[in-house]
């Protein structure tokens, strides 16, 4: 059924490959669906937004709850392309029933908008929301955080749709918003923020999980700590007091590991405690390079190691301190020091 779609009958480009990837994973365990979702609207022709609702499919198939999404009365007919950015919101949420109320008739909006930049041209943002009132500044805010991530790094945004999920239900439990690879979530109450103290804070962290499109698949010390230190350096651009941007990033929390290194160990997993440190130490380390070398040539760096981490990801590895090492190859003795230097052992903490 597969072989038998039009976009197959030529060579397969790489959206082709992925989209044939993802079906695969559903039919894996549930053939029968697959004969379905492949006589749907959406797929008569392969576009990244359709990649992107088949990649959700395939989240949700293995979570066991497909069925939530295609019995659906509303997708009664199938899913045509105006239904993929919803169906990437449904992937999103936590159980069926939370399925079912996203797709009932009235019970969710979709703002869409465009606003392409130098690097991405033809950059597209959705956002879903349920029971809240669209915001002016949260479609200029994504924009922001798109311009400024790619302008600091000189790499354009992995994805061309940023789709922004404002759903109570979307988001993990131990958070407050996230980055899920195919969309972002968020609380619905920090759109609401009427005061200029609470709109700097949802931009902020926009743009932290903006730089997550980046950043993600690497040891997560790589991951948070440079998502914070975009969100620094976004400050700083914005003359935002320092003493406040000091504030934010300083919070050490729980972390008891002492160094990268001993993190690297530990390995803890989301939402512990110790998982902060990621934030903390991975930060502690790039603002310091960023110190050293100046936002400019900080950004070139940050730009190639996210190429060395790509190199690494598609050999199979776990981009870590080996990349780090090879694109701050001239500050040697600042990364060695955070690696493995005890900056944060109890006789040296200073908070």
């Amino acid at each position: 059924a597969v072989v038998a779609m039009p976009w197959t009958q030529d060579d397969i480009t790489e959206t082709e490959a992925d989209a044939i990837k993802y079906l695969h994973r559903i039919a894996y365990h549930d053939a029968e669906s697959v004969f379905s979702i492949v006589t749907m609207p959406f797929l008569e022709s392969l576009e990244r937004d359709d990649l992107l609702a088949l990649y959700g499919m395939s989240r949700l198939e293995s979570r066991g709850i497909l069925s939530a999404l295609l019995d659906h009365s509303t997708l009664r007919d199938g899913i045509t392309n105006a239904h993929t950015s919803l169906v990437v919101a449904a992937s999103l949420m936590r159980d069926a029933g939370e399925i079912g109320r996203l797709l009932d008739p009235g019970y969710a909006t979709i703002e869409s908008a465009s606003g392409g930049t130098g690097l991405t041209p033809h950059l597209k943002i959705s956002i879903v929301r349920t029971g809240t009132q669209p915001q002016a500044w949260t479609v200029e805010h994504l924009k922001d955080a798109v311009n400024f991530t790619e302008r600091t790094m000189q790499v354009p945004l992995p994805v061309d749709h940023v789709i922004l999920v404002l759903v109570d239900e979307a988001v993990p439990a131990h958070a407050k918003g996230a980055n899920h690879g195919i969309a972002i979530s968020y609380e619905t109450k920090y759109e609401q923020g009427q005061d200029t103290f609470g709109r700097y804070l949802f931009q902020s962290s926009l743009l932290h999980e903006v730089a997550h499109y980046y950043w993600r698949g690497n040891e997560a010390w790589i991951n948070e700590g440079l998502a914070k230190t975009i969100e620094y350096m976004r400050g700083v651009e914005r003359e935002i007091s320092p003493e406040f941007l000091q504030q934010r990033s300083r919070g050490r929390g729980d972390c008891e590991a002492h160094n990268l290194e001993m993190l690297t160990e530990w390995d803890p997993e989301s939402g512990s405690p110790q998982f902060s440190c990621n934030y903390y130490l991975g930060q502690l380390l790039f603002k310091e390079l960023l110190g050293t070398l100046g936002a400019e040539e900080f950004g070139k760096k940050v730009g190639e190691l996210y190429l060395l981490s790509l190199d690494a990801r598609n050999a199979g590895e776990t981009p870590g301190i080996d990349q780090v090492r090879q694109a701050f190859l001239d500050q040697s003795e600042i990364v060695e020091k955070h690696w493995s230097g005890n900056l944060n052992a109890p006789e040296n903490r200073t908070d």
